[in-house]
């Protein structure tokens, strides 16, 4: 339905006295009082139930409606503000210019050897040691 259709119901069953769309809209009114229409029902149609308690029903979490690609893009922006953030103060500049990344290129070659004695340690608990001769 239209407002136009359900202000005209309200002036048939006597909620209002006038054409109140006509006079909304500035124009002459179709009719004044309580008018018949045939295609409006004498009676109103029924109202919804109020509920019996007052309770806040969610529909859902609106957080997990947002498509992966928008979760994504918007880290990546909060992780870029922050960076630039922290990267504009100049305490943090000066300690990011001060550290050494030619260290970097041993990390992998540790991690590796590091990698190797724990596997030479875990298999060392298998191994049969010499038998004590009695």
């Amino acid at each position: 339905m239209s407002w136009i259709a359900d202000l005209d119901m309200c002036a048939s069953a006597g909620i209002l006295e006038f054409d109140a769309p006509a006079y909304i809209h500035g124009t002459k009114p179709r009719y004044y009082g309580h008018p018949d229409f045939p295609t409006i029902p004498g009676e109103l149609p029924p109202i919804k139930e109020q509920p019996k308690k007052d309770e806040f029903k969610p529909s859902g979490d609106p957080a997990f409606n947002n498509p992966k690609w928008k979760k994504w893009l918007f880290g990546a922006l909060v992780i870029g503000a922050a960076a630039f953030g922290l990267y504009k103060i100049p305490a943090i500049k000066n300690k990011l210019s001060s550290i050494n990344l030619g260290g970097l290129k041993n990390i992998p070659s540790q991690i590796w050897d590091g990698i190797k004695s724990g596997w030479n340690k875990f298999v060392g608990l298998f191994k049969k040691g010499p038998t004590p001769t009695p």
